[in-house]
């Protein structure tokens, strides 16, 4: 198996995998709540089964993510797109599936109250944002419009 972090060696790159992977997962928790709502003739969800919603999407979702690949190389985004070639194993399974837990575990009353109610950069930022209000993922000063996308550019870019 492919050793994906040690295409990680800048630090930036890393921090950037990790609050895309926050913020892809926030995505994912979103839209779950948002079918249990219209799956509840459009009613809130109640906390345990808003919290059963949350925890199956996390289950369901934590194997389907990998690093999509440039150049042969792992990039910091995630995709779960079968068409898209991505670096997939057992360490991006667990890496994924704790990251949700984290977000269930902190945010779940958040993502049942909001998840219909609030725009998706809006739960990011709380969700991934400055530790002490979310899990610190992101940087306090991210700009969320730009959310799981390339942040280096190939020289064939330039």
């Amino acid at each position: 198996e492919l050793d994906v972090l040690d295409a990680f060696d800048d630090k930036q790159l890393r921090a950037q995998m990790k609050c895309n992977g926050c913020g892809v997962l926030v995505e994912e928790l979103q839209a779950a709540v948002s079918e249990g709502v219209a799956k509840n003739a459009g009613k809130a969800l109640k906390s345990g089964r808003g919290i059963e919603v949350l925890e199956n999407r996390c289950h369901s979702v934590s194997p389907l993510y990998g690093l999509q690949h440039r150049n042969n190389k792992p990039t910091e985004v995630w995709s779960k797109d079968p068409a898209i070639t991505r670096a997939q194993g057992s360490w991006m399974f667990t890496y994924v599936q704790t990251i949700c837990g984290e977000l269930v575990e902190e945010f779940d009353e958040m993502f049942i109250a909001e998840s219909t109610s609030t725009s998706t950069p809006d739960l990011q930022k709380k969700a991934c944002g400055k530790k002490g209000d979310g899990l610190g993922y992101c940087s306090n000063d991210f700009d969320y419009s730009k959310m799981n996308q390339h942040t280096v550019k190939l020289d064939s870019e330039l």
